[in-house]
């Protein structure tokens, strides 16, 4: 006797706890629902030229923009759906039509594909509150992360050696995507761990972390320094809600980067003459700032700038090569 393969994905078995289910006959299934009524749902393979006519998706309940859900958007579903529907949609049955709870993209992979869709669905009346928690608890599958996807793309952009177009094409994404995904992926991790769930992060906090990254480095600052001095006062923070942590960590971050902004520039500026000219407004000069060093110059001849330029690159190539 062979050995039962263990299911992967998705499973009607795992639902939380706010939602559970029983099996009522070899083609119903009742949930008991978060208001703790009892649903009973039964099953319906809708046909492929009925599936666009007698299904319909509202934003309110399913969460998901249905002008988003693009060929290029479900191309993952479409490749498998023509052959099988490894999970049926949920749906509310009412006036004839099926409202899907949870579902959409495959319910556009199957108007896309001209297939069949398989449906659970109930006749049963449910409130606004029931049916969106409904379709909460039932989405368990979770997408990945902006930065998670930014890192595998990093890795194949590694091997093929192509640019941001030709990896966009290959994978089957945008330039936009694949530039916003890179971007996040470039982030220190030292900075992505101040925050308990990479899911929580937009590309808009990746992208301030990004330049707060490059800001601290051109203050001279480590990120190891700085996260040590955040890390005690985000750890205190005694907040449930995702949202509300992730603003308040930004809002410690940023105060924090303010405070060192503020100490450098009150740092005092050592300035060395490199030079004396007998030229009027003439000079050679070198600052420092803190970390911070800039060589200036100021009415020299155009061959003894070139001769600057090429003696500057020629030390930064003989000594950072090796690094």
């Amino acid at each position: 006797m062979s050995k039962q393969r263990k299911t992967l994905g998705r499973s009607l078995k795992n639902f939380p706890q706010s939602t559970s289910m029983q099996d009522d006959s070899s083609s119903n299934i009742v949930f008991t629902l978060a208001s703790g009524l009892k649903a009973k749902f039964s099953f319906i393979s809708i046909p492929f030229d009925e599936v666009n006519e007698q299904t319909w998706v509202r934003f309110e309940v399913n969460g998901r923009d249905q002008n988003a859900l693009t060929r290029e958007e479900v191309s993952d579903i479409m490749r498998t759906i023509k052959h099988q529907q490894f999970f049926p949609a949920i749906a509310i049955k009412a006036s004839g039509k099926f409202e899907i709870l949870d579902g959409s993209r495959r319910r556009m992979a199957a108007i896309y594909q001209g297939v069949a869709l398989n449906v659970l669905y109930t006749e049963d009346n449910l409130s606004m509150d029931d049916a969106k928690q409904l379709a909460k608890d039932i989405q368990t599958a979770k997408e990945h992360s902006l930065r998670e996807i930014g890192l595998r793309l990093s890795l194949v952009k590694e091997h093929l050696q192509c640019d941001n177009k030709t990896l966009a094409k290959k994978e089957g994404l945008s330039e936009a995507k694949v530039s916003r995904a890179l971007q996040a992926a470039a982030v220190p991790i030292e900075l992505v761990t101040l925050f308990p769930s990479q899911s929580i992060l937009s590309y808009a906090d990746y992208k301030y972390l990004l330049d707060l990254s490059n800001a601290l480095q051109v203050l001279g600052v480590s990120l190891a320094d700085f996260c040590s001095d955040v890390v005690g006062d985000i750890s205190n923070l005694a907040i449930c809600n995702s949202d509300d942590l992730k603003h308040q960590i930004i809002k410690i971050i940023k105060s924090q980067f303010n405070l060192i902004s503020a100490k450098n520039d009150t740092a005092k500026t050592v300035t060395e003459k490199l030079w004396n000219f007998e030229t009027k407004d003439s000079y050679a000069r070198k600052k420092i700032k803190g970390r911070s060093i800039s060589y200036e110059f100021n009415r020299i001849p155009k061959d003894l700038q070139n001769k600057l330029d090429e003696a500057v690159k020629h030390v930064l190539e003989s000594e950072l090569r090796q690094w």
